[in-house]
């Protein structure tokens, strides 16, 4: 006589979806909040806050398809690559350094925030580690290609290596949230969102030529 067989194997594999219907409104006010940022300077930091999404967009979705977390990593790449925008956004002493500086910070949030994306999360320290070279990797790239002396950016690549390391921490700290207190990662980050504008306005008022 045989032995009953479970038919447990036969049941398909109930996977979470990437991106819920919530997951997509919360991404639409974050992107609304940028959009209503943007109106407070002209023209050319809106068509900047665009190239800023398409740069997230980029990074993200071709780490993505390397490592195979295309959600997590295009999700991460264009937060980070807002954070960059959003905290350099009308800062004029930026320019002084270089006029396309800017677009490298874009470049250093999105891809810091797809390697973030990319790792299992668990591991704090490894992840600011490699979220630091990251950073530093790229701006020193940037500072290598476009200007005619990278060694005047030595300072700009430490400072970057920490902001990618900062960001890594951030995506630890959320990614531990959302497990310890089953609070959705888009509602943390957009609140860090929030936080972000509301400090590079206050930054405006304070801090002279920013």
């Amino acid at each position: 006589m045989n032995a009953p067989q479970t038919h447990a194997a036969e049941q398909p594999v109930q996977t979470r979806p990437q991106f819920t219907i919530s997951c997509l409104l919360w991404l639409m006010v974050a992107a609304s909040l940028v959009l209503a940022y943007l109106r407070m300077f002209d023209r050319d930091e809106m068509l900047s806050g665009l190239v800023a999404i398409g740069i997230g967009l980029a990074v993200g979705g071709f780490v993505g398809a390397v490592v195979r977390r295309l959600a997590d990593t295009m999700y991460w790449s264009l937060l980070g690559a807002l954070f960059a925008f959003v905290c350099t956004a009308g800062y004029d002493l930026l320019f002084l350094f270089h006029p396309w500086l800017h677009y490298g910070w874009m470049l250093i949030g999105a891809a810091a925030g797809a390697c973030g994306g990319a790792r299992t999360p668990g591991r704090p320290a490894i992840s600011m580690l490699a979220g630091g070279f990251v950073g530093g990797a790229v701006l020193g790239t940037f500072a290598l290609v476009f200007t005619q002396a990278p060694s005047d950016f030595v300072l700009e690549v430490a400072f970057a290596a920490i902001v990618g390391a900062m960001l890594a921490a951030v995506i630890e700290i959320i990614y531990w949230v959302e497990r310890r207190n089953d609070l959705p990662r888009y509602v943390t980050a957009t609140g860090l969102l929030f936080a972000v504008i509301a400090g590079n306005v206050t930054a405006k008022f304070v801090l002279p030529g920013w």
